[in-house]
């Protein structure tokens, strides 16, 4: 996760020092990095939090954070949802593909 992190301040660091005079291209690959970034967040989410299911609302819960926080928070997720996730997940890889081939880093 911590090498993840790294990698994306690497390329937004390249890209800015390669392409900072042209703003469009910095906002294609802003909007790809904050794409990136949700979905760093909601993997750590998904790995660091506790998991159940709400049978009668036909879902599934994460719970995050530590049981006697006031921070802990749950997040309810239909099956649809999380297929909705890794679709997007899976289409970030291709995303920076076609942007590096029009932008090389």
């Amino acid at each position: 996760e911590a090498a993840l992190h790294a990698t994306l301040c690497r390329l937004e660091k390249r890209a800015n020092a390669m392409y900072g005079s042209s703003t469009s291209v910095l906002v294609e690959f802003k909007r790809w990095l904050e794409k990136v970034h949700a979905a760093r967040a909601q993997r750590n989410e998904f790995v660091h939090g506790r998991w159940g299911v709400a049978v009668v609302d036909k879902q599934v819960v994460n719970v995050i954070g530590i049981p006697t926080s006031p921070k802990q928070r749950e997040v309810r997720y239909s099956i649809a949802q999380l297929e909705e996730s890794l679709v997007k997940l899976k289409g970030l890889r291709p995303q920076l593909r076609s942007i590096r081939s029009k932008w090389p880093l």
